[in-house]
């Protein structure tokens, strides 16, 4: 598999696994809570990162899953408000 094929691959993956985590959260019952869970295993994702060797290209990445997630249950808390969104 080259490079191109592997970043692809994973590329591939992180989409279906939002996807999946958009299911997830347009489906529990309590997003409010859901959303504070999220910031919390977002923060530890985070300090993880900081204490290990890895590239700026990581953290942005983490950084942007984490921001993904937090806006589809912003969505969902949104939706819930004003059922008309």
């Amino acid at each position: 598999m080259t490079d191109s094929e592997k970043i692809e691959f994973l590329a591939g993956r992180v989409h279906a696994l939002l996807g999946f985590a958009t299911a997830v959260i347009t489906s529990h019952p309590n997003p409010s809570i859901l959303a504070q869970h999220l910031e919390k295993i977002g923060e530890i994702n985070l300090a993880r990162a900081e204490s290990e060797t890895v590239s700026d290209d990581y953290v942005e990445g983490v950084l942007d899953i984490k921001n993904r997630l937090k806006r589809a249950v912003e969505t969902v808390l949104a939706q819930k408000i004003d059922p008309k969104r």
